[in-house]
């Protein structure tokens, strides 16, 4: 059965904190986007205004992973690979998203519960390896 609508992923849940400024801030526009791509589906909107918001969701994703690891590499973070490697799982499945919105220019229930997957990925990542380098950082001095 496909939903439509995509559950929540509000950042400012305590345990998706993570207490690094930087990091904090990127997740939560990235949540934005998402939040604004679902309204924007919802309500009907155009080809061109979601294509919009995607290129947006993907520009943020893109330069938070870059600044994550560039963060992670100069503390020398042991889990690197790790962490690039959850990155790349997330641009793929946002990369699948925006193609098949910008080849088909359809976007429908089947759109959101992909979006809805992706939030889930991202919710868990936060919380889990984000929240693993958050820890290390602080323990590095960074804030």
């Amino acid at each position: 059965m496909v939903m439509a609508t995509a559950a929540a992923c509000s950042i400012d849940d305590a345990p998706l904190e993570l207490g690094i400024s930087q990091m904090d801030d990127e997740h939560r526009k990235l949540v934005h986007l998402f939040d604004e791509f679902t309204r924007c589906v919802k309500d009907g909107g155009t080809a061109a205004q979601v294509g919009s918001i995607i290129s947006q969701a993907l520009d943020c994703a893109n330069e938070h992973f870059e600044h994550e690891e560039a963060l992670a590499e100069s503390a020398h973070y042991p889990n690197m690979a790790d962490e690039q490697s959850n990155h790349r799982i997330l641009r793929l499945n946002l990369t699948t998203l925006a193609g098949y919105a910008f080849s088909t220019k359809h976007c429908d229930a089947l759109v959101l519960e992909h979006l809805n997957r992706i939030r889930t990925l991202l919710r868990e990542h936060i919380a889990g390896p984000d929240h693993d380098l958050a820890k290390y950082l602080w323990a590095k001095g960074y804030h």
